[in-house]
């Protein structure tokens, strides 16, 4: 876990709602906002703090879901980002045993 991120019972909004995964300092920016922006316009929401409520545990849901995914997609890439690394040192290495053999045959 990075250093800003929070274990996931450590995670509620500011409504006491918990907040799935772990989540950075932006998320939690973001839920303090969100909270505040349903709180003075609640009149926009049909169907007052069920409905506010619903959309809380949605939004919470699709965020958790999100980061999941950028997590994974973060260790793929870190992954194939080392493979390439070991492959262009593999030709390398190979590149120069075929230019010592060259030099050798030349000679």
């Amino acid at each position: 876990i990075d250093e800003n991120e929070e274990t996931e019972s450590d995670n509620v909004n500011s409504s006491g709602h918990p907040i799935q995964g772990p989540i950075t300092e932006e998320q939690h920016v973001f839920e303090k906002e969100f909270d505040a922006f349903l709180n003075e316009n609640a009149s926009l929401v049909p169907g007052g703090s069920s409905s506010l409520k619903s959309l809380r545990e949605q939004l919470i849901f699709e965020t958790g879901e999100k980061s999941r995914v950028e997590l994974e997609l973060k260790i793929q890439l870190d992954t194939i980002r080392k493979e390439k690394e070991e492959t262009e040192a593999l030709l390398r290495k190979e590149i120069m045993e075929v230019k010592r053999a060259k030099e050798e045959r030349e000679r």
